[in-house]
């Protein structure tokens, strides 16, 4: 697939500066994003929309970056500087997603489409995976704002929440447990969607357990 060859990845050795962020504009394809001119492969010469709020309308650059020409980058909406510097134009100096773009591919990894909302189901990034073989049990899953968990061992722990692209949102003081049921209250976490908590004893031995909030 011409997508993976060396030169379309990065802008060293064989690779050339307009087409190094080629990965970037096709995963925002698989993030439901299309390309600025609109749901078309080629630029036509007219000007079209991505549905997309906060990118002006254009008509699309291919492999030019004119920066400087005032004409030519607001040539759909007078006085509107298009998007020429966006990953998902043919542009050579591509550099951006809007926030709206962002937003859009955040929803879209909670879609069940293709599976993308299973994209994180088994590890937190960047957090190596250090599992006891111990059994947890956490219920309600999906949860509204507490969770129970049973199963943890007698001892002294600590717990943390984070979402599905890494970010730590709640951490949980170190609590002692007696082995039975315990409660944790994740009433901050207030947008739907995938999380994920992690227990780790005082020997560093972890436990990740997939929830999501309802």
């Amino acid at each position: 697939m011409e997508l993976f060859l060396s030169k379309k990845l990065g802008s060293i050795g064989i690779a050339k500066s307009m087409t190094s962020r080629t990965l970037t504009h096709y995963v925002g394809h698989y993030l439901n994003l299309v390309h600025l001119w609109g749901n078309k492969i080629f630029i036509d010469g007219t000007c079209g929309d991505d549905g997309v709020n906060d990118t002006p309308i254009t008509k699309g650059f291919n492999y030019i970056c004119p920066l400087y020409d005032s004409a030519s980058v607001s040539s759909c909406t007078p006085g509107v500087v298009e998007n020429v510097q966006n990953f998902m134009e043919y542009s050579y100096c591509s550099r951006m997603f809007t926030h709206g773009q962002v937003q859009r591919m955040k929803d879209c990894l909670q879609s069940s489409v293709a599976n993308r909302n299973q994209l994180a189901l088994f590890k937190v990034t960047s957090i190596k995976n250090t599992a006891n073989d111990v059994a947890l049990w956490v219920a309600p899953n999906p949860f509204k704002d507490k969770v129970h968990a049973s199963g943890l061992q007698e001892g002294i722990y600590s717990a943390e929440v984070f979402n599905v692209v890494g970010q730590k949102i709640i951490s949980i003081p170190s609590f002692k447990t007696s082995g039975k049921v315990m409660e944790f209250d994740l009433s901050s976490v207030t947008n739907k969607g995938v999380y994920f908590l992690l227990i780790t004893d005082k020997k560093n031995r972890q436990n990740q357990i997939k929830l999501v909030k309802e």
